[in-house]
């Protein structure tokens, strides 16, 4: 339904592309009926309360029959229903792996191949969520096979750990990205004490005017305040730049901690249960990017903060 409104070159009201979440709402909306849907907020012992949604007959005239309507209703809840499969395999990079086209988030799909002997296999692969929530209008599929892409992402951090030389240098690399950006924060912390010492002479040179009678009190009060909210402005973002100096200053990394995160990544990674190890991939790594191409090998990881942003 979404590639097809979408494909016809149909979009929403903020002239985005059709979801599947937005279609489902316009197909659930009793307002074409002739209704309207409000929530109820309905208060029990103490703060705690409770939501439900109420339904009223509204004064407006429908614009669907309500044959049409159940008709509807009755086709969409025979497609909801609650899933029975268990999942067969973890997607520890869903979410993480990004479309190489959109970059919007991959998330997990499967085919299945029936076997000459009757067997079902599966192929097992990431998709662009993009084109998997809106269709091909939005977005190719993209299909990256999850095997591939989820050893090359693990193979990446232990062949840092591994591999002293390679994870020196990136240390070195990060220290020295640290080192330059400190010159143009102590340039700007000195132009900010130059401009905070013009503002001091003009405060003192407001008192001289009015002790010599060349201005009055009402035009010193205004000038002062003016004053005193820049000079406030000025402080704000000196303490802003010096905290962020800082920080640069603390953020210088060593080889033994880089090397003691990566260890904390792959103690008992494999034995540990499937939402504990994407709990702990999300800990070091923020996102990761394969080519246009979908050349795993060319894949790139942006490390999160326990990594100090490191780019892998």
């Amino acid at each position: 339904m979404t590639s097809h409104l979408n494909g016809a070159g149909y979009t929403t009201k903020r002239n985005k592309p059709f979801s599947i979440s937005a279609v489902r709402g316009i197909l659930t909306n009793v307002n074409y009926i002739g209704q309207i849907q409000y929530t109820v907020h309905e208060k029990f012992t103490g703060a705690i309360s409770d939501r439900s949604k109420r339904i009223v007959q509204g004064t407006h005239e429908p614009i669907i029959s309500m044959e049409l309507w159940n008709e509807v209703q009755e086709f969409l809840n025979k497609r909801t229903r609650t899933p029975t499969k268990t999942i067969e395999r973890p997607y520890p990079l869903a979410g993480l792996l990004k479309c190489p086209v959109c970059g919007s988030s991959m998330v997990p799909w499967h085919t299945k191949a029936i076997r000459k002997n009757g067997s079902i296999r599966k192929y097992h692969y990431y998709v662009c969520g993009n084109n998997n929530n809106k269709g091909s209008t939005a977005c190719k599929a993209n299909a990256v096979p999850a095997s591939l892409v989820e050893n090359e992402t693990l193979a990446r951090f232990q062949h840092i750990l591994t591999n002293k030389h390679l994870l020196s240098e990136i240390v070195t690399r990060i220290n020295h990205n640290n080192k330059e950006e400190g010159p143009p924060l102590r340039q700007q912390l000195a132009q900010i004490a130059m401009s905070l010492k013009q503002l001091e002479k003009q405060q003192r040179r407001c008192y001289e005017l009015f002790e010599d009678g060349f201005i009055g009190q009402v035009e010193l009060v205004e000038k002062l305040e003016s004053l005193k909210q820049a000079i406030a402005a000025l402080n704000e973002n000196k303490n802003q730049l010096e905290s962020k100096f800082a920080e640069l200053e603390r953020s210088a990394v060593s080889l033994k901690e880089v090397r003691s995160a990566l260890k904390k990544l792959f103690k008992s990674f494999h034995t540990i249960e499937a939402g504990k190890r994407n709990a702990l991939l999300r800990g070091f790594i923020q996102s990761v990017h394969v080519p246009p191409n979908r050349d795993v090998t060319e894949l790139h990881i942006q490390g999160t903060a326990a990594l100090k942003h490191l780019t892998i």
